[in-house]
């Protein structure tokens, strides 16, 4: 990433993969310096922005992560991703009513994603309401058939609200 940014310093997406590369190896500072500089260089790039916003959340600098996702749900109330983070940030600062509120408008916003339905399966286990526990389960069940990986998750999940109920 370096070697293409020092040839051509207008190569947005090589300087985004250069910020995810550093998330993703530990170095959360610098991969939020990374996507800061991006999101004042080119705001219109969305994935910037997004990845800006996972930074905070993972420094825990918890109020300057809502003080962007405000502003970037105003700019756009129709990405689910926006709302799952704010539902990140809740559950970080365990703020469980605006968690579940944050994962009901992820979910009106992406009424198909198995991850967020998931998340209010276990939220309602938690909060000890298993009836909406069970439907949301079937809900992520329903949505998770192509992705092993979930599948996993959410089979171990169901073991432990089954044996919740008995």
């Amino acid at each position: 990433c370096n070697l293409i940014l020092s040839q051509n310093k207008k190569m947005h997406q090589a300087e985004f993969l250069k910020g995810k590369a550093l998330y993703f190896l530990g170095d959360v500072a610098g991969a939020t310096k990374c996507f800061e500089k991006l999101k004042q260089k080119i705001p219109e790039h969305v994935e910037s922005r997004i990845w800006y916003i996972r930074s905070l959340l993972a420094e825990k600098n918890y109020e300057k992560a809502a003080s962007v996702l405000r502003q970037e749900i105003v700019l756009n109330e129709t990405d689910w991703r926006l709302y799952y983070l704010d539902a990140l940030l809740a559950e970080k600062t365990e703020n469980y009513e605006k968690q579940l509120s944050a994962l009901k408008y992820a979910e009106k916003a992406f009424a198909d994603g198995s991850k967020i339905f998931l998340d209010l399966s276990k939220l309602w286990f938690y909060l000890g309401i298993d009836s909406k526990a069970s439907e949301y389960l079937q809900k992520a069940q329903s949505f998770s058939e192509v992705n092993v990986e979930q599948q996993i998750i959410l089979d171990t999940y169901k073991n432990l609200l089954e044996n919740k109920e008995s």
